[in-house]
């Protein structure tokens, strides 16, 4: 049986997008039937529709800038339309990790060419702290 993950009704989640902060209930989706989805969640600010597994993943700000880049190399306008770069760049500098998002951005558009295919799509999926790709 697959394990559960609960979610914190106090925790501040943040959007991948936009870098809006809020519980998860400013996240829920409505379904049809009345309920509320298990699996999809919907930034009240930039209305990006995600997964649980990608709204509650805990990564570093430098993995978080990379998948960025890589993300946006594979899958172009389509990705690069969800992302609201000039919120996402405010919340940055005004979360006190610009830096650290900018240098994981930074060392993968440097050196895009240099890293193997498969890191690459390593990079693509936000995977936990504990599992995540070595950026160096």
């Amino acid at each position: 049986m697959p394990k559960r993950t609960t979610l914190s009704m106090d925790k501040r989640y943040i959007c991948v997008y936009c870098g809006y902060a809020g519980k998860v209930l400013d996240y829920r989706v409505l379904l049809k039937s009345g309920l509320y989805s298990r699996k999809l969640f919907n930034c009240p600010d930039c209305k990006n529709t995600m997964f649980k597994g990608t709204l509650i993943t805990k990564i570093t700000n430098k993995y978080w800038g990379a998948w960025i880049y890589v993300n946006t190399k594979l899958y172009g306008r389509r990705f690069t339309e969800k992302v609201q770069w000039e919120i996402l760049k405010k919340r940055l500098w005004d979360y006190g990790i610009s830096r650290e998002f900018w240098e994981g951005f930074n060392y993968i558009k440097n050196n895009y060419n240099k890293i193997p295919q498969e890191k690459l799509n390593e990079l693509s999926v936000l995977t936990p702290i504990d599992r995540q790709t070595k950026l160096d």
